[in-house]
């Protein structure tokens, strides 16, 4: 939050949202100055296309198929920093501790194909780098 100075943080999870308990705990964890939703992925495009015109917001998701539902409802981000995908699961490393599997790859190729700027930052002092060099 403090790199990118968003005074609003959203966590986009379908089944988080309905936790009241986590959503509470999550909130109790925020700077009072710093606002955080938990929403749902159709409430997040209302909110987006709604409600968020004036505010710096970082959106928290799990998986980067939800990123392109936003993009395919028609919510403009300025870019994608990925990060925080460990390997699990099915998936394979794609740049240093950052693993995706094959279906979030397509994701990823479909997102840069809509012109968004992805990039891979596993901490805010280090360099980023454009996403695109390892997706094939």
């Amino acid at each position: 939050v403090k790199f990118c100075q968003a005074n609003e943080i959203l966590i986009i999870d379908n089944e988080v949202s309905k936790d009241n308990f986590v959503v509470m705990m999550m909130k109790s964890l925020v700077p009072k100055h710093i606002k955080l939703r938990v929403l749902n992925e159709e409430q997040a495009v209302s909110f987006l296309k709604e409600e968020a015109q004036d505010e710096k917001i970082l959106i928290l998701v799990k998986f980067p198929e939800v990123i392109l539902t936003l993009v395919d409802q028609g919510i403009a981000l300025p870019f994608l920093n990925v990060g925080g995908m460990g390997t699990r699961g099915e998936r394979t490393k794609l740049f240093k501790n950052i693993a995706a599997s094959v279906s979030e790859r397509e994701t990823f190729k479909k997102l840069l194909g809509t012109g968004l700027s992805i990039k891979v930052q596993v901490v805010p002092t280090e360099k980023e780098t454009d996403l695109s060099k390892y997706i094939d």
